[in-house]
């Protein structure tokens, strides 16, 4: 069974793809700066339409690559002309701008939305997140991707739990208390949860002991990623028989990476880290148990090679377990950041920074927890965090790298006596 993944051919020369831009909504100010950076870069075609009663008709006709919508109408009408707009062009890539003050109430139409943006944005964050979407999107549709997913033959469903948790946390009405009645359904998921809401890194001065009081603190958010990572690491259980891995290392050091994640990035941006890094190795797991004997084979030669198992990837299919999570994600409909972070967190810079975000939180997060002594795959070398000096210094942050390091150590400490 060696060596029987496809490899693409090396490509000849590309195909240009003019990537088509359509803004919908009044905002001449933008549509004049987009325009005139469209200029300057052959790739991109800015459209307008002031009209959103004929968007759906706009994508029928011409179809678009990306849609940037000024929210203008009301939340319920928003909602429902970004459905439309995801039936009549699944692909295309959702971008909203929003006024100030309606945050909050536009994250009840997160799953539909790709970036979320102020309406005061400056011309140059509305076209990096146009890039980055787009960059995202060509890497999911890669060949060698392609290749990768055939070879695993066939991709898990959605976890049935988290489905059900999606579906009941769709009703604005929802509460705890209901909630709370599901996973109580499963012990090991209330024990689990009950554990996370107590556990030390969290700051509890007393203990929580109802499964409702823990959904209250947590959030829903938090819920939601405890369903899927518990969910996702049961259907996983017999990965690896065959390869030399075990799914509760990783585990260990998913759930390590995320503590610490949290601890490096905005308030407002915990959730999606924590998720995030949660989730960043799923393709681990996948590729463990779709192809045990093969992926054993890469495991082994990066121990003799002595290099990270994500180059012997490369060098041997011409894509990694990260890319493979990211589609896996992508398919079940995650939010475009935490996809974009699996796919790239041992690779942030193919992504241009701006600003310490939720991908480089987990990119530096996955280096502490592996030189913490809790590593994704014993035995095989990782990138160090000081090798993440340079990347930090980008965000002029490179001095806080010892202070993270000691936090992740006591954080690997808390996690190996709760494992014991």
């Amino acid at each position: 069974m060696e060596n029987f993944l496809p490899r693409a051919e090396p490509p000849g020369k590309p195909e240009r793809h003019v990537n088509r831009i359509l803004l919908v909504e009044e905002h001449p100010q933008l549509f004049a700066s987009l325009k005139e950076a469209a200029s300057l870069s052959p790739q991109l075609d800015v459209s307008w339409t002031g009209n959103t009663s004929s968007l759906v008709q706009e994508l029928q006709k011409r179809g678009a690559d990306v849609l940037v919508l000024h929210l203008q109408c009301s939340l319920d009408e928003t909602r429902a002309l970004l459905r439309e707009a995801q039936q009549a062009a699944p692909d295309v890539i959702r971008i909203v701008l929003l006024p100030p003050g309606i945050e909050q109430d536009a994250l009840r139409v997160g799953s539909l939305i790709h970036h979320l943006l102020a309406d005061s944005s400056p011309t140059t964050a509305v076209l990096q997140a146009i890039h980055r979407s787009l960059g995202l999107k060509r890497l999911l549709r890669s060949p060698e991707l392609q290749s990768l997913v055939l070879a695993v033959d066939h991709l898990p469903a959605v976890p049935e739990l988290y489905l059900q948790l999606q579906q009941m946390l769709a009703d604005p009405e929802i509460d705890g208390s209901r909630i709370a009645r599901m996973i109580e359904q499963d012990p090991g998921m209330a024990a689990e949860l009950l554990h996370m809401a107590n556990s030390a890194f969290l700051g509890r001065s007393r203990q929580i002991f109802r499964v409702e009081d823990a959904i209250v603190y947590l959030g829903y958010e938090a819920v939601r990623t405890l369903v899927l990572s518990c969910s996702l690491f049961r259907q996983f259980q017999g990965a690896g028989n065959d390869s030399g891995f075990e799914p509760e290392d990783l585990q260990r050091h998913s759930l390590l990476t995320a503590q610490i994640a949290m601890q490096l990035i905005p308030r407002k941006q915990r959730d999606l880290a924590f998720i995030a890094a949660i989730l960043h190795d799923v393709g681990i797991l996948l590729l463990a148990d779709r192809l045990p004997r093969e992926y054993e084979r890469l495991q082994n030669l990066a121990r003799v090679r002595e290099v990270p198992l994500h180059l012997v990837e490369q060098e041997e299919w011409g894509v990694t377990h990260a890319e493979l999570g990211g589609y896996l994600l992508d398919l079940w409909g995650l939010p475009q950041v935490i996809v974009e972070a699996v796919c790239h967190h041992h690779i942030p810079v193919r992504v241009q920074p701006v600003d310490f975000d939720v991908l480089a939180a987990v990119h530096v997060a996955d280096t502490l927890a592996e030189d913490a002594g809790v590593p994704a795959v014993p035995g095989i070398l990782h990138p160090s965090a000081e090798s993440a000096t340079g990347y930090l210094a980008c965000f002029g942050l490179a001095q806080r790298l010892p202070g993270w390091q000691r936090v992740a150590e006591s954080q690997a400490r808390l996690l190996q006596r709760r494992f014991q």
